[in-house]
């Protein structure tokens, strides 16, 4: 992935999420047909001779993967956000790598996400840890392993990263807002 390394790839200003009870992506503030993604630079861009690895060696790369923002409820409820291998809008079509855990939300609160991931390019498996914080008063999710995510080939375009988000109550005023999204090789 040379010419990459320590290049942030940041995902287009997210419109708000107003009352989503069911699983939602954030989606583009000025583009409601697509989804608020940071997508995977890639790993295999041909040499000046346009010759590529062959798959069996490839090399791994590793990312890091922040997101962050806040919510505010109408009345006391509780909140969830997932980080989301995939681009489509519809957040059940990705393929959840983590999530943050149910969490109380009094009335306004706060949230983060970090994921530090690796990706095997001989296996084509996406792996890593998943942590991050939400909630009125901060709970911390504790590193953990990221679901693997397999056939993923970065030597291809368009694979990237979604956020989903869920109240657990409807209320008109319940609003998740996204306020950074990026992806960063390291």
């Amino acid at each position: 992935m040379a010419g990459t390394t320590n290049t942030p790839f940041v995902a287009k200003k997210a419109a708000a999420l107003t009352n989503p009870v069911a699983l939602a992506t954030f989606l583009q503030s000025d583009d409601a047909t697509k989804a608020a993604a940071v997508y995977f630079p890639l790993s295999n861009p041909p040499n000046a001779l346009g010759q590529t690895f062959q798959s069996q060696t490839l090399p791994a790369a590793r990312f890091f993967v922040k997101a962050w923002g806040r919510c505010t409820t109408g009345t006391s409820g509780n909140m969830d956000l997932t980080l989301y291998y995939g681009t489509s809008t519809t957040a059940a079509s990705n393929t959840a790598l983590g999530a943050l855990g149910v969490q109380t939300n009094a009335q306004y609160a706060h949230w983060f996400i970090d994921a530090n991931l690796i990706w095997d390019g001989r296996s084509q498996v996406l792996d890593g840890l998943f942590s991050g914080a939400s909630g009125s008063t901060l709970a911390l999710k504790a590193n953990t392993l990221v679901t693997p995510k397999t056939a993923v080939d970065l030597t291809v375009a368009g694979n990237g990263l979604t956020i989903g988000a869920i109240f657990g109550t409807s209320n008109a005023a319940n609003v998740f807002t996204m306020d950074g999204f990026s992806l960063e090789e390291i």
